[in-house]
């Protein structure tokens, strides 16, 4: 079975002890208004209270395979007249050195996630400046994400208690373009919290099997259907799993913003023929993405424009390529070395000399 690559974390890849209660509610189904991206948050007067999920994802991915993600959910504000619930998540894991920072903001209307690029240093969340991108970590509202990518709305109240198959067409993202067949089977009471069961079952370009989510209708006050488990068939892929929830915060100073739902177009690969062309040519398929993580387009990059990218990623930008530095690495890479370090620059910060390394 295909199975969409989900978590790179980001790279990043980019995804509580008890305290809370399940109070169950009528969620309503609120028209999603125009949102625009890092509009500053309006406070709202109520009284709020923080919420913290810890999830495990397993089979992530790298040699190190699982992780952990923390979402601190820490106050609730209105973006654009919508009422949102805003805070951070943090990941971690053995192939991280430390942990990953970045900002949410989520949606009460439709239960959909909206992630900032991640950071490295938690202080770097103090400023104002966070991109909304792409993210694979929506893992509190997976259910959410794939009906909303669908052209609908999981938090209707018609999807509360499903009687019949709810068939998504043409669900698109950054990875696939898919059907989903979706049916309700019962409650599970294994999990943390006592949960609805779903099966789905999905066909497309880069995904053809079944997934089991668990998803509650609230967890304390925030009437969003959180996810308890989400599991691939035969645990082929990722799976993720709520650990733990409290009314925690995260002790870290950030500034909240008002962030885009980053929603992507799915990209096809390129024809078997012109990877096949490429691989002759010894050159090497590379994907591009734009400035909000989505994947814009396949091509086949020569050895030439491989040196070209690495030079230009060790000077200034302003820089023009050295031509004796250009055919030094070329040479290099004949050779199987890939990899160099710049012994000299110029005056004006632009590389004149390399060391090639394996």
């Amino acid at each position: 079975m295909k199975q969409i690559i989900c978590l790179l974390f980001v790279v990043m890849i980019m995804f509580l002890v008890s305290g809370c209660g399940q109070n169950p509610a009528d969620v309503n189904n609120i028209p999603a208004a125009d949102n625009n991206t890092q509009v500053a948050p309006e406070p709202v007067k109520q009284t709020f209270e923080p919420l913290k999920l810890v999830y495990l994802v397993k089979n992530a991915g790298g040699p190190q395979g699982d992780i952990t993600v923390a979402f601190y959910l820490e106050d609730e504000t209105e973006c654009t007249g919508r009422d949102a619930y805003v805070g951070i998540m943090k990941v971690t894991g053995a192939q991280f050195n430390g942990a990953m920072h970045s900002k949410i903001t989520i949606y009460a209307d439709t239960g959909e996630m909206a992630s900032s690029s991640t950071v490295g240093r938690e202080e770097e969340l103090a400023f104002d400046n966070s991109v909304s991108v792409y993210s694979d970590f929506s893992i509190p509202l997976t259910m959410n994400t794939i009906f909303a990518e669908g052209g609908k709305n999981f938090n209707s109240p018609e999807y509360a208690n499903l009687t019949s198959l709810v068939l998504l067409r043409n669900v698109e993202n950054g990875y696939s373009l898919t059907n989903y067949s979706i049916a309700m089977q019962g409650n599970d009471a294994s999990g943390v919290l006592p949960c609805r069961k779903y099966k789905l079952i999905a066909k497309g370009t880069n995904v053809d099997g079944y997934y089991t989510a668990c998803a509650v209708t609230g967890i304390g006050k925030i009437m969003e259907p959180f996810i308890v488990s989400y599991t691939f068939e035969n645990n082929q892929g990722p799976n993720w799993k709520l650990m733990n929830y409290s009314n925690e915060k995260s002790g870290i100073m950030f500034l909240p913003q008002c962030l885009d739902v980053v929603k992507c177009k799915y990209v096809p690969q390129l024809p078997q023929s012109a990877q096949t062309e490429c691989r002759a040519k010894s050159g090497q398929i590379e994907s591009t993405r734009d400035t909000n993580g989505c994947l814009i387009e396949y091509r086949c990059l020569t050895q030439e424009d491989l040196v070209d990218q690495s030079i230009m990623r060790t000077q200034r930008p302003d820089c023009m390529i050295n031509p004796a530095v250009k055919a030094k690495l070329l040479d290099c890479r004949k050779n199987n070395m890939q990899n160099f370090d710049v012994t000299q620059y110029d005056d004006n910060g632009c590389s004149v000399d390399v060391m090639c390394r394996q």
